[in-house]
């Protein structure tokens, strides 16, 4: 039986600790949440976004009170924290103003920088896209005075520096439901004001999506929608489009029976580094709301993500499975000198991440992170070296050595502080990822071995080593499918796989101890059938996206549609077989996890 836990979090003291607006940041293999308080910022850390500890106050001003919605980013070696506060004894809100503080530590103190806005300004959301770091925040100053649907709304804008912006925002997501209407008659001239706030990013492989929350914070309507936009290469240039059900409200998480005011949410990875999970706050539905007194909670969510769309099962604090563990992680580990230390078997496809620090010497750090070494002599290695400032890609087979990639790093870079290097593998492919920013892109002949982490007469302090066997296919890279399953005859092209004549067929072992996703879209009426081995499991004829999520562990197959239970099969012989069929629908993306 998986491990479970139920919202809202848990806390090591046993104390209900409220998490209003609640951000989360993942560094070094910890999390750290940063909320609202009326005294300051608070910070909690939890290894696995389950198991939290109260950690204070990441900062507290003099003469300043009610500290709103911190977001924090961090870039090389600071931790910039985006959030707003009021004078004490001014309690409008309509008085915060977002300001800029940073620490070299998670946990603070963090130290007040700059003012960014004259106005107000709230719900800070920094994130990097291309290289680039944007800002999404909320004002009531871009249509505030208008005649119809005057209120708060998001905005995007790019970051010059930390402290400063470009000064050209665009709109990302403004007024226009009546569910989002935050006081009837504001002003008294018969004008609704109404409130669109709380922006979270996700990106997508062709699309990308943006939650914002809804109507008033204090009501118990509170919700959280989507918009979506076509991915390029500057966020302002987005065309959002605001995510309704034939032009009406179509939320994605709302209350019910057991939680109430659910909004203002960031989206995390689970420790796999695949699974994503809405982190959001709300109320105990089954208590009266007290006035003056705070009740929002953390509360913790599975989010499924398809190529067109976003899908959650209602909030619940009914006991639900914990966010998945990584096939390997590792807390820290040191190495000095010329060491080296194998990590574990390095899968054919990987979703993977390190911290790398090395220690600062006059003779400077040369270090490695092996992806792929065989018993033959075979091997492909990033290598660092902080003298020379770059990194290079060297691949070594039949005892020759080549360079397939290499980057100069950028100005201003301090290599003595933590850095994360992300590596996605597919075969033969990889990406890179540096703090966020993409890279290198290359391809290897080296397609098996173990993963190591070695030094070169030099001192390196790694944390947060996290490895997962993941397949990750999208579009026509699923021209790949063929490794894995035997598959009818088809055409891929970037909307994804088709079927010739409309039918589509996919046949393979269905493998103990994995979850395969399966992402289907319907321009008209399609039909899906999974069968595993003589057991039909799901019948099911749908319109536009399907979500298809199988986790088989052992003998047991649970399957899940658009994120709610889709059925169950049980007693499944071992090397039984996994058949998905398609009529007249497209295969859009697929992923496949060891759990």
């Amino acid at each position: 039986m998986p491990n479970l836990f139920c919202n809202p979090v848990p806390f090591a003291d046993g104390a209900h600790h409220t998490n209003p607006d609640p951000f989360v940041l993942r560094w070094c293999g910890q999390y750290y949440c940063y909320a609202t308080d009326a005294d300051g910022v608070k910070v909690s850390s939890s290894p696995d976004l389950v198991h939290w500890t109260w950690q204070g106050y990441a900062i507290q001003q003099p003469r300043r009170h009610d500290f709103w919605a911190p977001a924090v980013i961090y870039r090389n070696g600071t931790f910039c924290m985006y959030y707003s506060s009021n004078p004490i004894g001014e309690d409008d809100g309509n008085g915060e103003k977002m300001q800029l503080a940073t620490a070299t530590d998670p946990l603070g103190p963090f130290t007040w920088q700059k003012t960014l806005f004259p106005t107000f300004s709230i719900d800070a959301h920094p994130v990097v896209w291309h290289n680039e770091v944007y800002l999404f925040y909320s004002v009531n100053n871009w249509v505030g005075n208008t005649q119809d649907a005057p209120g708060t709304c998001i905005l995007v804008d790019k970051f010059i520096a930390p402290d400063r912006l470009e000064g050209n925002p665009a709109p990302v997501v403004l007024p226009s439901l009546p569910q989002e209407i935050y006081e009837k008659n504001r002003f008294g001239d018969g004008r609704d004001w109404y409130t669109i706030e709380g922006a979270c990013f996700v990106p997508g492989p062709q699309r990308s999506f943006l939650l914002y929350s809804a109507n008033c914070y204090t009501d118990v309507n509170y919700y959280v929608g989507y918009a979506w936009a076509e991915n390029k290469a500057d966020l302002r240039e987005m065309d959002w489009k605001k995510q309704t059900l034939n032009g009406s409200w179509a939320p994605l998480i709302r209350k019910n029976g057991q939680v109430e005011g659910t909004g203002h949410n960031t989206v995390a990875f689970a420790p796999d580094l695949t699974d994503l999970w809405m982190v959001y706050h709300g109320r105990d539905a089954t208590q009266p709301i007290r006035p003056g007194e705070e009740q929002r909670e953390m509360h913790i969510a599975p989010l499924e993500q398809g190529m067109r769309g976003l899908y959650m099962a209602p909030p619940t604090t009914d006991a639900q499975p914990v966010p998945a563990p990584a096939t390997v992680s590792l807390p820290s580990l040191h190495l000095r000198d010329c060491e080296e230390y194998t990590v574990c078997p390095m899968p054919e496809a990987v979703r993977a991440e390190l911290w790398l620090c090395p220690t600062l010497l006059h003779t400077g750090a040369r270090y490695g992170v092996v992806l792929r070494e065989d018993g033959a002599g075979n091997r492909l290695e990033i290598q660092f070296n902080t003298g020379r400032g770059c990194v290079t890609v060297l691949e070594t087979t039949g005892r020759i050595t080549r360079t397939l990639a290499s980057a100069r790093m950028p100005a201003g870079w301090d290599p003595f502080v933590p850095h994360l290097l992300q590596a996605e593998g597919c075969c033969e492919a990889w990406t890179l990822r540096y703090d966020e920013d993409l890279l290198l892109t290359f391809a290897s002949r080296v397609r098996g071995g173990d993963c190591k982490v070695r030094v070169y007469y030099s001192e390196l302090t790694v944390t947060g080593l996290t490895v997962t066997d993941h397949w990750d296919l999208w579009g026509d890279d699923l021209a790949r499918l063929g490794e894995r399953f035997t598959v009818s005859p088809a055409t891929a092209d970037r909307e994804g796989l088709h079927g010739a004549r409309g039918l589509l067929t996919l046949e393979g072992i269905c493998p103990e101890d994995r979850e395969e996703v399966f992402v289907l879209q319907a321009g008209g009426e399609g039909a899906v059938t999974l069968q595993a081995g003589e057991t039909v499991c799901l019948e099911r004829q749908f319109t536009g996206e399907l979500v298809l999520r199988c986790r088989r562990q052992g003998d047991h197959l649970a399957m899940r549609v658009n994120a709610l239970p889709a059925g169950e099969a049980s007693a499944l012989p071992a090397g039984s077989s996994l058949r998905l069929q398609l009529e007249h629908a497209v295969l859009t993306g697929w992923q496949s996890t060891k759990i």
